[in-house]
């Protein structure tokens, strides 16, 4: 006997995946079989948002860079707007963008805050998507006063047991006054 391979073509369209599945019956006049299709609802887009990169340490009137990805876990392309808030000092979007991402796809955006009216200390920026958000906290310095910021010029990623390593660290003082400061160096778990 030969075979014949016939394709069946559209009858997809209009399923509901509220009724899970669908039975399919194919038949001719001497045999017939029944097989099922499950109906999958597609994903709406769901944006996870992480920092990548920013500063911890930001001289008032200075801009704070912050360097974020956006992962679309849905199964959809989608647009949002993602915000970058001071949520540490006065809770306000300092800058924001529309970013559309095809599913399964990471973006990377670097949004800005323009630190001029900042209040000096210590707070919180987050950045936020209408599924996620992601916060950092930072120090904007006084800029009359000293700002010493930490740099890593040589750490090793991988040492043996009761090896001696040497880390080198830069310090830079990005601030407008001289000034001194103790370096510590902390070796945790």
């Amino acid at each position: 006997g030969e075979s014949e391979l016939i394709s069946f073509s559209s009858i997809g369209g209009g399923l509901d995946p509220q009724n899970d599945s669908y039975t399919v019956d194919v038949s001719t006049a001497d045999d017939s079989l029944t097989g099922s299709i499950d109906v999958n609802e597609l994903k709406s887009a769901d944006f996870d948002v992480t920092i990548e990169d920013t500063s911890t340490l930001v001289t008032q009137g200075e801009p704070l860079d912050v360097e974020i990805e956006i992962t679309n876990n849905g199964d959809k392309p989608g647009t949002q707007t993602v915000e970058l808030r001071d949520t540490g000092f006065t809770n306000t979007v300092v800058d924001s963008t529309e970013l559309t991402v095809d599913p399964a796809t990471t973006a990377q955006q670097t949004l800005t805050w323009d630190t001029s009216g900042a209040s000096l200390g210590d707070g919180e920026i987050t950045v936020t998507t209408a599924n996620d958000s992601a916060s950092d906290t930072i120090s904007v310095a006084d800029p009359g006063d000293p700002v010493f910021a930490v740099d890593i010029t040589d750490l090793p990623a991988n040492v043996t047991t009761n090896e001696q390593i040497e880390p080198t660290f830069k310090i830079t003082n990005t601030g407008d006054a001289q000034g001194t400061q103790n370096v510590t160096l902390t070796l945790g778990s």
